[in-house]
Parts: C-alpha cells; structure tokens; sequence
C-alpha cells in the first residue's frame, strides 16, 4: 500500500510539472500572438497609407508621358522660321 501511494505521489508530481510547463508554453504563445497583432495594425496602418499613394505616382507618371509624348510631336511638326 505505501509503494502505490508514493508511485501515485510521483505521478501527481509529474502531471503537476507538465501542467506548469504547458502553462508557460501558453503563456509564452500568448504574448507571441499579441505581438503579431500588434505588428499585423502596424502593417495595415502602412497599407493604408499607401493605397492613395500609388494613385498620385501614376497620376505624375501618365502626366510626364503625355507631357513628353506632345513635346516630341511638336519637335517634329512645329518649324520655327
């Protein structure tokens, strides 16, 4: 009868030990995971900000090649006398 209760003891310390460490484990992917949605807003913030930004470069992009485009046709069909 006492070998059963000290095999039981042992095994009562082992669970009690996994527990912890599954505790910390969870506790440690917790933290991991608010990183990640703190990074993850960081992120969307950005793109955000940079969905109007692509817009205005082609904006100026489509303007300095039409600009360019009527520049060479009236070097070659405007003469100056």
């Amino acid at each position: 009868m006492p070998d059963d209760i000290t095999k039981d003891s042992l095994q009562i310390a082992r669970l009690e030990e996994q527990f912890s460490a599954m505790r910390l484990s969870l506790q440690e992917m917790a933290e991991s995971l608010h990183a990640m949605r703190s990074e993850l807003a960081t992120v969307k913030c950005d793109l955000e900000q940079a969905k109007g930004g692509w817009k205005v470069l082609m904006l100026m992009g489509g303007s300095a090649a039409s600009l360019g485009a009527l520049t060479a046709w009236a070097a070659q069909h405007v003469r100056v006398q």
